[in-house]
């Protein structure tokens, strides 16, 4: 392998490196242009582990923002606080006297024996945690309604679409010219080298590059100005390496998708989504919340609760949502969260933590 094949494979390898979002397990990304036309990039399984994951964002030209979202992780009962884990069979709940939120930058301990939760940034994850401490000094009437009022503006699809258009031309002309960086690399500096060498067009092609890296310092030092939205830390060390290193120059937007004050939940993406892809991921969220152990003798949890008001202000058809796939034959017997099947009707879902079974109409 030539010198010049081994500096190829180097850059691209450090390139999809900086494609990767590290987010919590629970969270992923939306991302896309214009309202209604934007997709969800979820966590890689085989890069999922200990309360992270990583996303791999669109690597090839048109580079897109892309904003994160994130499922409520804590949730009142009655009974005690329920810790949501992503992909877990089991149901963590803390009684009330044990709960007692520690927060450690971006995660938040509940107490007890509950598992850690991973935040996408330190605001969130105080915010969260104060929440927690507000709902144990409530009595238990008033904690589902102090719950829908703290997480309504994760709810609000015209704020969070706003959120997204606004990331979209805030890094406008950062992603056109890592467009342009990084089809000049790996298209234009490749091929010269390819064809002459150690010579003067290569170095050209090279002093080519360099200047597109010098103007993307400038566009992320424009776009990272308070005046334009959140503030950037560390802007000008970020600039510097902005600068010098190809790979994260074609990703310098990247940044300020990392900004957000407040973290929608997906269900919030209504308005930038595509339609089907928001309604099959309503239809899981909602199931997932309203379906538990005992549900058809209970009302809905808090965030059932919070959810319902939120789809009959947009006028979603619930029964839709909870409608199972045509591989269910009516009569057919299955769990209503997970949509598994099964012969009989007197057990419970064994993967979700024994939910009751339904039979389809």
């Amino acid at each position: 392998m030539t010198d010049g094949q081994t500096l190829f494979i180097a850059f691209a390898f450090l390139y999809l490196l900086e494609c990767l979002r590290w987010l919590p397990e629970s969270a992923w990304l939306v991302s896309g242009h214009d309202s209604g036309r934007w997709k969800e990039r979820r966590i890689l399984e085989i890069l999922r582990g200990r309360g992270i994951g990583a996303v791999l964002t669109r690597w090839l030209p048109p580079l897109e923002p892309a904003i994160t979202v994130m499922p409520w992780p804590f949730v009142p009962r009655d009974s005690g606080l329920e810790v949501i884990v992503a992909g877990s069979k089991s149901r963590f709940i803390v009684p009330w006297d044990e709960v007692s939120p520690q927060v450690d930058e971006t995660k938040v301990r509940i107490g007890g024996e509950s598992p850690m939760v991973r935040f996408v940034n330190a605001t969130q994850a105080a915010a969260w945690s104060e929440a927690v401490t507000c709902w144990k000094a409530l009595p238990t009437e008033k904690r589902t309604q102090a719950f829908a009022t703290f997480v309504r503006p994760s709810l609000d699809a015209p704020a969070v679409e706003k959120m997204g258009l606004d990331l979209e031309r805030r890094t406008r002309w950062l992603r056109f010219n890592g467009d342009l960086i990084l089809m000049w690399l790996f298209m234009g500096v490749t091929v010269m080298y390819w064809r002459f060498g150690d010579h003067w067009q290569t170095l050209a092609a090279l002093g080519l590059l360099l200047f597109f890296m010098l103007q993307q310092a400038v566009l992320f030092l424009l776009a990272s100005r308070a005046k334009n939205g959140a503030p950037v830390p560390w802007r000008y060390a970020k600039a510097l390496g902005i600068l010098f290193f190809p790979p994260l120059s074609i990703r310098a937007a990247d940044t300020f998708g990392r900004l957000q004050e407040t973290i929608p939940h997906p269900l919030g993406c209504l308005k930038l989504l595509k339609e089907k892809v928001w309604q099959q991921t309503a239809a899981e969220i909602w199931r997932h919340s309203r379906f538990l152990p005992g549900w058809p003798t209970t009302t809905d949890g808090a965030d059932a609760a919070a959810m319902r008001k939120f789809f009959q202000k947009h006028k979603i058809d619930i029964a839709a949502l909870e409608t199972p796939s045509d591989r269910i034959p009516a009569g057919g017997i299955y769990c209503p969260r997970c949509h598994a099947t099964y012969l009989k009707a007197d057990t419970p879902c064994v993967d979700c933590a024994g939910v009751e079974l339904k039979t389809r109409d």
